[in-house]
């Protein structure tokens, strides 16, 4: 039931009708998206050498720093290949400086023509083969200090650590297919939305028509599943330029941070994504507009005591209400109440109300009548 006053009364005055003072807003242009929540990054952590799992170095479901040791794999057979190696490499960078000497007294020698061309080349030959063989050395060296290292098995990222695959006594192979563990880092989080290409078409109309200014980056509210609003505000990160043939929808990803861990992958959520802002938009009630003949939303307004029909061509669905840029400027009176009693041209007399937002009633009259 309408909260209203007595109706002001003049002389002359036709019939009295409830008024809405309209006043340009600052809106958001946005859409409401279901969204589920993904991991920031996910890592499946696999060995890089094969051998048997000594032992698990962390506890199951905590939270893990990167470069942390997960698993040590026996390591006596890459600690004694190491040895082997550094041994080899030992004996290549004894035979470089010898080869050297030799080569250098060759020199002197074919200079002086006390020994042949022959000969000295073969020094040539002989220095190249040491100081290769002292690069594939190094190299093997490298190889072998890696393999060793890579017995323990530590965390590529920092996140939270999924169960363990395997238990101490398993034999692991390197890069095997099936992983050891899985991290997932969730400070921050992805939030994927799907996006009719409906919605998609809609929304840019609306964008267009409205002349609404867009951001670089779309700002991105969340409300959880149990009704309560996600303190963080997120941003558009991605936005696919293609439409799903099975599902006819645009997929979307915003990014949140997750400080205190409250979103968790697989979480499904809402998502009020805004694309732009309107600077001088004016809201208008549904019980406020109807349809003409032609299907036109349009309004009555009272002009100088009289009403006045318009057609809003450009107005669009916003929530419960619509959303009008033009054909309406600031204080013009809107009926609310009591339009199907007047006529075009009809004199009126108006008491001002407002909306209450709660009830979407009306209250509070002014008892005034308008001029605009």
């Amino acid at each position: 039931m309408s909260a209203r006053a007595t109706p002001s009364k003049h002389d002359g005055a036709g019939k009295t009708v409830s008024v809405l003072r309209l006043q340009p807003r600052v809106l958001p242009i946005s859409m409401v998206l279901p969204g589920r929540v993904l991991a920031y990054e996910t890592s499946d952590v696999r060995p890089q050498v094969s051998g048997i799992v000594q032992r698990r170095c962390f506890v199951e479901g905590a939270l893990v720093k990167a470069g942390q040791p997960l698993y040590q794999i026996e390591p006596a057979r890459y600690e004694l290949a190491y040895e082997q190696a550094t041994a080899a490499l030992a004996g290549a960078r004894a035979a470089v400086p010898l080869a050297r000497s030799t080569l250098a007294r060759e020199r002197g020698l074919l200079a002086s023509g006390a020994t042949s061309r022959q000969v000295h080349d073969q020094a040539v030959a002989t220095l190249a083969q040491a100081e290769a063989a002292l690069a594939s050395a190094q190299a093997a060296q490298r190889r072998a200090r890696l393999d060793r290292d890579f017995a323990v098995v530590r965390a590529p990222i920092g996140g939270y650590i999924d169960r363990s695959n395997v238990s101490a006594g398993a034999l692991v192979v390197a890069e095997q297919v099936e992983p050891l563990t899985r991290i997932h880092r969730i400070d921050r989080v992805y939030v994927d939305l799907r996006q009719s290409s409906e919605q998609l078409r809609s929304m840019r109309r609306t964008l267009e028509q409205s002349g609404a200014l867009t951001g670089k980056a779309s700002k991105v509210t969340l409300t959880l599943s149990d009704g309560e609003p996600y303190p963080q505000t997120g941003r558009l990160d991605l936005t696919e330029s293609r439409v799903a043939l099975d599902t006819d929808t645009v997929a979307l990803r915003a990014v949140f941070d997750n400080p205190e861990r409250t979103l968790l992958p697989g979480m499904y959520v809402r998502a009020n994504v805004t694309a732009g802002t309107l600077r001088d938009g004016y809201l208008l009630p549904q019980r406020a507009v109807s349809r003409n003949a032609r299907g036109e939303p349009s309004i009555w307004v009272v002009v100088h005591g009289k009403a006045e029909q318009r057609t809003l061509p450009q107005a669009q669905p916003y929530g419960n209400d619509w959303l009008v840029n033009g054909g309406i400027t600031p204080g013009t009176l809107l009926i609310v109440e009591g339009e199907m009693h007047v006529r075009e041209g009809a004199t009126v007399a108006v008491e001002e109300v407002r909306i209450d937002p709660g009830s979407g009633l009306l209250a509070l009259p002014a008892g005034i009548e308008g001029q605009s």
